[in-house]
């Protein structure tokens, strides 16, 4: 009997402490309801302590929280979103509108375009769930809450939020396309000025409001062209050797009037005329020369500047003209302008050869009667007999008429410069573009003085 009554009490104390605990845990449960069913757009709202500060209030005991306490939290939570849709309110059409003095203002736009999708993303999440959070009422009524999505024309919003990112995005593709061109443009009188059509055209499709012109063409096309001359037979197309170009229009057409005949040879008389799109115009005449074919049988040409005791000696370019510089060579020529001026051809040659004053010479190439190509004299006709005072006077006249080189440059020219080579000794400049060289200079002291320095004889000592 006393365990019954033991029993009994138990049940009652349960069920008294039930009576009294339910309303609280009821209350906690529907406002951890109200908090879930309100997650409005959490990732977009500026402050997301509110929504801390309104968990902290259901996570305490409710019987010490009062549900007002809670409410305003929600009401400062979802305040966000409204303050949201009133920067976007705040937004001018001179905020985003472009002008001349304002034409760098790139990031400023990014910014506002920014701005404004937030706002459309806030308001595509809070019309999403617009159904269900208007389900949200009972005891638990948040004016502010219902008064935003009752109320708030979605659409409208859209609209005019979409009109502002339509210019937005025109005026950035302005400001890129400024950017690229910065070159082709300037400011005058609060307008843009383009200094080339095909820039300005460019610019005028993308259709905005800024003030721009194209830039007054008073200057005439430069013709770019100059005598042409070209092989009997060979075809040409004087359009691909003739520009003309305006510093507005770029690369304009050229008229190209003139008879001739690539088969006949003969000088030819050619008229070319441009004019631009403002009418400027350009005359030039130039010479179209139809010349023989000459084929070589020598791939080379030599040249003695005797005044600088150089020989430069040229190849074929692809004319088949020696124009193509291949060697240069510091010589010696005659005392007292004993080595002739003239053109002449080569003859015979020989690996030795003996010289005026009972001395030998290595690797000669007549050029003309006595007047040879030959290395530096040995006293006798072995490579250990060099006159190596006379290899240090390379450079300066010193000969008795030849023409003196190192070994290496004798050999070359005895190896490679057939018979009838054209060889042509004057008084001038030396050609642009060449240096005259430096040769070794022999020391009386060395044991290798007998020796040509450049000699490629593998008993050489200097190559040892």
């Amino acid at each position: 009997m006393k365990k019954k009554i033991i029993l009994g009490s138990i049940l009652v104390v349960i069920a008294l402490v039930s009576l009294f605990l339910y309303p609280i845990v009821k209350e906690k449960i529907e406002l951890k309801k109200l908090v879930n069913e309100i997650e409005i757009v959490n990732d977009y709202l500026i402050n997301r302590k509110l929504k801390k500060e309104v968990d902290n209030y259901i996570e305490k005991d409710i019987t010490t929280s009062k549900r007002w306490n809670v409410e305003q939290a929600l009401d400062y939570y979802l305040s966000d979103v409204l303050e949201n849709i009133d920067e976007y309110k705040k937004i001018t059409k001179e905020d985003y509108s472009l002008s001349v003095e304002k034409i760098n203002k790139k990031t400023e736009l990014e910014d506002i375009k920014k701005k404004i999708n937030t706002v459309k993303d806030t308001l595509s999440k809070i019309e999403e769930n617009k159904d269900s959070y208007l389900e949200v009422k009972g005891d638990y009524e948040i004016s502010l809450y219902h008064s935003l999505v009752e109320k708030i024309d979605f659409q409208n919003y859209y609209q005019g939020m979409d009109d502002i990112l339509s210019d937005i995005d025109k005026n950035i593709e302005v400001v890129n396309y400024l950017e690229k061109k910065k070159n082709d443009y300037k400011i005058e009188d609060n307008t843009i000025v383009f200094l080339k059509r095909n820039v300005f055209n460019e610019y005028e499709k993308l259709n905005n409001k800024l003030s721009f012109r194209l830039i007054e063409d008073k200057t005439s096309p430069k013709i770019n062209a100059s005598d042409i001359s070209i092989y009997k037979g060979t075809k040409i197309n004087l359009k691909d050797k003739i520009k003309c170009v305006d510093e507005v229009d770029g690369n304009i057409e050229c008229k190209i009037s003139g008879n001739y005949d690539i088969n006949k040879i003969g000088t030819y008389p050619i008229s070319i005329s441009s004019c631009d799109m403002e009418g400027n115009t350009a005359k030039k005449s130039i010479k179209l020369i139809v010349k023989e074919k000459v084929v070589s049988k020598n791939p080379y040409y030599i040249e003695v500047i005797r005044n600088h005791n150089i020989v430069v000696v040229y190849g074929l370019d692809s004319n088949n003209e020696y124009k193509r510089i291949i060697k240069v060579f510091i010589c010696s020529v005659g005392l007292n302008g004993k080595t002739p001026t003239g053109t002449f051809k080569t003859s015979d040659k020989s690996s030795w050869g003996w010289l005026v004053g009972n001395v030998y010479g290595q690797y000669y190439t007549r050029i003309t009667g006595s007047i040879l190509f030959h290395s530096v004299p040995y006293f006798k006709k072995a490579k250990n007999q060099l006159e190596w005072e006379e290899y240090n006077k390379l450079g300066t006249s010193a000969s008795k008429g030849c023409v003196r080189l190192t070994v290496r440059d004798a050999k070359w020219i005895y190896d490679n410069c057939k018979k009838g080579t054209s060889v042509k000794i004057y008084d001038g400049n030396i050609p642009q573009g060449v240096s005259k060289p430096s040769s070794i200079k022999i020391d009386s002291s060395s044991p290798n003085k007998g020796w040509d320095p450049t000699d490629p004889d593998k008993n050489n000592p200097w190559n040892k």
